[in-house]
């Protein structure tokens, strides 16, 4: 117990600060019970960023000028950074909404509204942009001689990320985050123009005498991590919803359960491994399924067969397509390190299947 006493009696209170915070940040995700943990992964990972901000700059020695120059172009940075992390989690609209349907009781569907890459390439220019804000806000912290370069990378960003918001259905407004930025990175290159002097307290390098530089070059490095796991992770469950049909050959046909050759395709960057389960019940004592497993390229096509076999058929029941049909279906989709499953299940009970536009022959 002396020991432990001790060793927290060697930390000082910046370290100490730092510490409380992260035990705190622990305990705000855990009460997040709703959400997924690679959603909170990200989460964590922006708090004890944003935990770092606060330690450098309450302990760390510096004139007002450059305390605010800091705060200012890093808070521009983090909002921007903490933008597009909400509009994934909360599923705000960037672009017109889209969606899926069955086409009857075949295997296949149809899918509208902005492709998945189309969707993450702008969340991604989002993040890479407020990423290049943040940097800047932290280079300005690292070195007086780096002070240049700070205020390059904070006015870029705050010149493109408005461009980026104009591609979207976002409101205008999110916009003016920016603009934190933008004057965080016009204080970093006025310092000198608007002190007449240099600075009397020294500011530049002082969080690593306070933190040790390996303690901070660890924070960050565990930030990068997390936010790395948690984008993966959110990338991957929308690849899943991203797979798409190009072609539809039918072939025999036994009543509603139509054997068919699909083309699946998949039009992210992430190879998927597809176990596709597909059941029609009449409801009456007939039943056909098929179970196809095959695996998907990156930005390719694969092309399963399904064959429907009949099960069982209760004796004297005479089956036809007046009866209900209850035609069901379970997706399963394998991608890095996770595996992504997608149920559901439609009632017909009338008979002719649907033809749609633009499903070419395999």
């Amino acid at each position: 117990m002396r020991k432990h006493r001790r060793a927290l009696a060697d930390i000082n209170p910046a370290q100490r600060f730092l510490l409380v915070m992260t035990v705190l940040g622990v305990v705000l995700v855990a009460g997040l019970e709703w959400m997924s943990p690679y959603v909170a992964l990200p989460l964590f990972g922006l708090w004890e960023l944003f935990s770092f901000f606060l330690t450098t700059l309450r302990f760390t020695d510096g004139s007002g000028w450059q305390r605010s120059s800091f705060a200012i172009s890093f808070i521009g940075g983090f909002l921007m950074l903490l933008l597009p992390v909400a509009v994934v989690l909360f599923q705000a609209p960037l672009f017109p909404p889209g969606g899926c349907f069955q086409v009857e009781s075949s295997v296949r569907y149809v899918c509208w509204g902005t492709p998945i890459g189309d969707y993450y390439t702008t969340i991604n220019e989002m993040i890479l942009v407020g990423g290049v804000a943040v940097f800047g806000g932290l280079t300005y912290m690292v070195h007086q001689r780096l002070r240049i370069a700070s205020a390059t990378l904070l006015l870029s960003a705050s010149v493109v990320f408005p461009l980026v918001i104009l591609e979207t259905q976002l409101p205008l407004v999110y916009a003016l985050v920016s603009a934190l930025t933008a004057i965080g990175g016009v204080f970093v290159l006025a310092f000198r123009r608007g002190t007449g002097a240099r600075p009397t307290q020294p500011f530049a390098g002082e969080i690593f005498k306070v933190l040790t530089r390996r303690l901070g070059i660890s924070i960050l490095l565990v930030v990068l991590l997390l936010g790395v796991v948690g984008g993966l992770w959110g990338y991957v469950n929308e690849v899943t919803g991203g797979v798409g049909f190009v072609c539809d050959t039918p072939s025999a046909n036994a009543g509603f359960a139509q054997n068919e050759t699909v083309g699946v395709t998949n039009p992210s960057f992430v190879p998927l491994h597809a176990v596709w389960k597909v059941t029609y019940n009449y409801t009456m004592g007939l039943v056909y399924k098929d179970t196809e497993s095959f695996d998907i390229p990156a930005r390719g096509t694969a092309y399963p067969r399904f064959a429907f076999a009949s099960l069982e058929l209760q004796k004297g029941v005479t089956v036809n397509s007046t009866y209900p049909l209850v035609f069901s279906y379970e997706r399963t989709y394998s991608a890095l390190l996770w595996l992504f499953v997608q149920n559901g299940s439609a009632i017909y009970t009338n008979g002719a299947f649907s033809s749609v536009d633009g499903i070419k022959p395999c």
